[in-house]
């Protein structure tokens, strides 16, 4: 069974808008315009992401990526906003780096990728998306 299928506008539409209904009925008095309903990675980035994902010694193993949802800071003075985390997965479906439980991770990680940008309808400092 795949992980992940190709989606028709109309289903990516109504996936989007479920998601948002969901988050605004949880948190009662919610500003919708604080839901992240995307996030935004630059394109040489997610290259830089795939090569080192080919590069690792681990890569014959590797046959998906897991999105963590998350929530950060960009800058001290902003509150913190939803964004994701992106691990490669083993065949065995494990996460390639354990970021999902207490346990602190040494050293900088190039299959790791954070810190995207809310879009298109929460921008930071107002940002266009």
């Amino acid at each position: 069974m795949p992980n992940g299928n190709k989606l028709s506008i109309a289903k990516a539409k109504a996936m989007i808008k479920a998601f948002e209904a969901h988050e605004i009925e949880r948190i009662p008095g919610m500003d919708p315009k604080t839901i992240a309903i995307g996030h935004k990675l630059d394109l040489a980035l997610l290259e830089e992401f795939m090569q080192a994902i080919k590069d690792d010694a681990n890569s014959a193993r590797i046959n998906a990526v897991r999105i963590y949802l998350a929530k950060s800071k960009r800058a001290s003075d902003e509150p913190e906003l939803y964004d994701i985390v992106l691990v490669p997965v083993l065949d065995d479906d494990k996460d390639l780096h354990t970021v999902y439980d207490k346990k602190e991770l040494a050293g900088d990680l190039t299959t790791l990728i954070g810190n995207s940008l809310p879009c298109p309808n929460v921008c930071p400092r107002a940002f266009h998306c």
